[in-house]
């Protein structure tokens, strides 16, 4: 197991990942403002998520990250999306990849579970980022508010 391997392994069933999702965030409590949203439109997003999965753990480029999920963020605030949920959304986005490599890879090694543990590392900084840039964009577009104690 090579981690470009595990990379491609992610882009290539990234339909299968986006219809996992997708049935989670229908069901799931954590994500219930998001069960009467457009199917279509949750899973043409989380398509573009797995799709470009590999390419962003590779390449690294926090602009990208910061673009897209402040985008997202952003659009997801004007939706009077719930925050929490906004966050969890990410939370899953993680799980159902890690899962699914759980369950596709075969370690045959010591070296394809250090590279599995890598990929693991690689994955939480993504989305460890992608959670504080979409609540910084998030918090960025709320409107002002003053504490009523100050007053």
């Amino acid at each position: 197991m090579v981690l470009p391997d595990v990379i491609q392994l992610i882009e290539r069933h990234a339909d299968q990942l986006t219809a996992e999702l997708i049935a989670d965030l229908k069901s799931n409590p954590r994500t219930s403002f998001l069960h009467n949203r457009s199917t279509e439109d949750l899973e043409q997003r989380a398509h573009r998520i797995y799709s470009h999965l590999g390419r962003w753990l590779a390449e690294d480029d926090p602009a990208e990250i910061e673009n897209l999920y402040g985008e997202a963020a952003r659009r997801l605030h004007a939706a009077d999306v719930p925050l929490s949920e906004v966050v969890y959304v990410l939370i899953l986005i993680k799980r159902h990849v890690w899962d699914f490599l759980k369950r596709n890879l075969l370690v045959d090694s010591i070296s394809d579970l250090y590279q599995l543990e890598e990929m693991g590392v690689h994955l939480s900084k993504l989305f460890d980022e992608a959670i504080y840039v979409g609540v910084k964009a998030y918090e960025a577009v709320r409107p002002s508010w003053k504490d009523p104690q100050l007053m």
